[in-house]
């Protein structure tokens, strides 16, 4: 886990942190990809468990995960995605 997010982790979790928390999960996964997020939701469950936005925001980062196509996925969606611009410029 990186200093950064080690210093993240540090704060109380409260609702204001905990939604700055979910957008720079968002941030994170848009930029370092899931290991940012699985980070940041291990390092909650370490620091925070008991927490009362806790449930709440680790519940928000698993969906986060959830959704996210994987590398292979986002390679076959651009594979496929050539495949039809160069299918249709050909008409």
């Amino acid at each position: 886990m990186d200093d950064a997010l080690s210093k993240i982790l540090t704060k109380p979790l409260t609702s204001r942190n905990a939604r700055k928390m979910e957008r720079l999960a968002g941030r994170g996964l848009k930029h370092g990809g899931a290991t940012f997020v699985a980070d940041l939701g291990i390092g909650l469950a370490r620091h925070h468990r008991s927490a009362a936005e806790f449930d709440r925001l680790f519940d928000r980062l698993v969906r986060l995960l959830a959704v996210t196509p994987g590398r292979r996925a986002r390679r076959a969606a651009a594979a496929d995605a050539r495949r039809g611009r160069a299918g249709g410029s050909g008409a």
